[in-house]
């Protein structure tokens, strides 16, 4: 079949880019409502959920190897920073806010995997509902759920597969990920009962608290991935069977309450000081791996600012009071005792 020269010239392009234009407003809806890629169970979060915690771009430990944290004379030391850690020894969530309760930050120390210690590359992420969404396949959510992802691409077609998903929907530098979803609240009797869940004993230290074995909600890859050759094991602390700490601790003569943890190492909560950091750093020896010492390898919960170096060390009480601008706020203080000196 040929053409001729005449009938090229009435082409309408036009007509062809009307089509165009309508094929793709046609698609857009299709392609929101059925997903040509994989959804992760994170991604319909966000439609009913707000995530937790300060994104990594606004941290308020973007400047803590400035001096800026150096004692000011006339100035007293001050909170520079937030941090929980859901899932022990994961990556942690930095918070503007939060509560205080009897075992320490709310959200802190609730999981802990039982074989082996993960690796840096576990994120943690906690979504909680939001009055304000809602979505029309998920409807409304109750409750809150954390969010642990891992990097992990299987091998051949199902690998490429996977790499071009992550980049396209998370941008060029991402890599594919696996994911693992819990909820935020103990599940109920029901729940357990339902889902197979078990409780065992696990040694914690010098302790063995009986906690609950949530082993099923892990994806296979993910002993793959931490290089488990044995059963791994995912435990959640049961509020009702929390470990009492004593030790150093205030009495409940004196509290009102004998303290309380879930799964961390011994007291509710660690405390940190950005001025005995970088002491800590002028003395290391640095090496193509550590330039700079990163508070966050601690993982405390209280991260301060402007106190002389280690004199954290001679603390046996701290009060933090609320600041309205330059002025100090005239509620009552927060008073912590200092019970311990921890070797980390």
């Amino acid at each position: 079949m040929t053409f001729s020269g005449g009938a090229l010239a009435q082409f309408d392009y036009g007509s062809v880019f009307l089509l165009v234009v309508t094929i793709v407003v046609f698609l857009v809806p299709v392609f929101i409502l059925f997903p040509p890629l994989p959804v992760e169970r994170s991604d319909a979060l966000r439609q009913t959920h707000s995530r937790l915690g300060v994104r990594l771009s606004s941290s308020n430990l973007g400047t803590q190897h400035s001096p800026i944290h150096q004692p000011q004379a006339g100035q007293p030391a001050k909170i520079q920073s937030l941090y929980i850690y859901p899932i022990k020894s994961c990556r942690g969530i930095e918070l503007s806010r939060t509560k205080v309760l009897p075992h320490g930050f709310e959200h802190d120390r609730l999981f802990t995997f039982a074989q082996l210690k993960p690796k840096p590359g576990v994120k943690v992420d906690i979504w909680l509902p939001d009055a304000g969404k809602t979505s029309r396949q998920l409807g409304k959510l109750e409750g809150g759920f954390i969010v642990a992802r891992f990097p992990w691409t299987d091998k051949g077609l199902r690998g490429l597969v996977q790499l071009a998903t992550a980049k396209l929907s998370r941008g060029l530098g991402a890599v594919p990920e696996r994911e693992f979803m819990l909820p935020l609240e103990f599940p109920s009797k029901s729940d357990i009962a339902t889902r197979g869940y078990e409780f065992a004993n696990v040694k914690i230290w010098k302790d063995a608290p009986c906690a609950l074995n949530m082993q099923r909600e892990l994806p296979p890859e993910l002993a793959r991935y931490l290089g488990v050759k044995h059963r791994l094991g995912l435990f959640r602390m049961d509020p009702a069977n929390q470990r009492r700490v004593f030790r150093c601790a205030p009495r409940r003569d004196v509290l009102g309450y004998q303290p309380v943890i879930d799964f961390h190492d011994a007291y509710p909560l660690h405390m940190l000081s950005l001025t005995s950091i970088h002491a800590l750093e002028a003395k290391i020896q640095k090496d193509q791996f550590i330039q700079r010492l990163d508070a966050r390898r601690f993982r405390a919960n209280i991260i301060i600012s402007g106190a002389e170096e280690y004199d954290e060390d001679h603390w046996r009480s701290v009060q933090f009071k609320r600041m309205h601008g330059h002025d100090v706020s005239k509620e009552a203080p927060s008073v912590f005792d200092v019970s311990c000196r921890t070797v980390r």
